[in-house]
């Protein structure tokens, strides 16, 4: 679950940060923002999945974020010390209102009910059939290393794991490639056909996949012998996907 968290005073971003990655290993806080406008700027450079949001913030409340957007691709938990905005809050279809001092309880159902009800999972299944009608995909990515500029094939791309600040990238003829930038900076390519992330350590190409492995939770074997992780929360989209193809 990819998450931004936009509230004013620090001190209450960084509880926030430490109770959601006591909640859920899958949480992946991508960004903090203070204000709207800083907001704005965040959302659209990291596409969150979901938006945790103070309502009283200096110059614009957290309202008037949804007057950024004309269509909101993202689920918002509102987390306030304020009772009074709760009735506004489910008028723009908040998923849930938190008061401040927050509850981790509750934190982490509202959380787990976002990966639960998580609409991008089903859409991209659909993404996969549209994607493959696109004419203008581009057909070559160019990957900086310390010693060259190579351009390879998007589909010799069998899959991509992320390290920390680097990205490794697992190619046909069991080459591997490893870029200083991280595995977010390639989210582009979830909008190639049959690239979908199945961790938020692994995007992978579905045309190369061998088996999936059910034991231990199960996991992805790739045309290549290596393994790729797939969260419990992707299993369905990751099948229903394959069987897209």
């Amino acid at each position: 679950m990819r998450v931004i968290i936009v509230d004013d005073e620090s001190g209450a971003r960084t509880v926030l940060r430490t109770f959601l990655q006591e909640c859920d290993e899958e949480v992946e806080v991508l960004a903090e923002a203070g204000s709207v406008p800083e907001a704005v700027k965040v959302i659209n450079q990291h596409n969150p999945e979901l938006v945790f949001l103070d309502v009283e913030m200096p110059g614009q409340n957290g309202f008037s974020l949804f007057e950024y957007f004309e269509d909101i691709d993202f689920q918002v938990i509102f987390v306030t010390a304020s009772r009074d905005h709760a009735i506004d809050a489910f008028k723009v279809s908040a998923l849930d209102y938190i008061l401040k001092p927050i509850d981790q309880v509750q934190l982490c159902k509202a959380v787990a009910k976002g990966v639960e009800i998580q609409p991008l999972l089903r859409e991209q299944v659909n993404m996969f059939k549209n994607n493959a009608e696109e004419k203008n995909a581009p057909e070559r990515i160019a990957l900086s290393t310390s010693e060259s500029i190579e351009f390879v094939a998007i589909s010799d791309i069998l899959f991509l794991k992320a390290d920390g600040a680097y990205t490794e990238f697992y190619l046909a003829a069991d080459k591997k490639i490893t870029v200083s930038k991280p595995l977010g900076e390639y989210a582009f390519l979830e909008k190639q056909p049959h690239f979908m992330k199945t961790h938020r350590s692994y995007l992978i190409n579905l045309k190369q996949v061998k088996r999936f492995r059910k034991e231990d939770g199960g996991d992805i074997e790739m045309i290549n012998g290596k393994s790729a992780s797939l969260s419990r929360y992707r299993k369905d989209a990751f099948i229903e996907a394959m069987q897209q193809i």
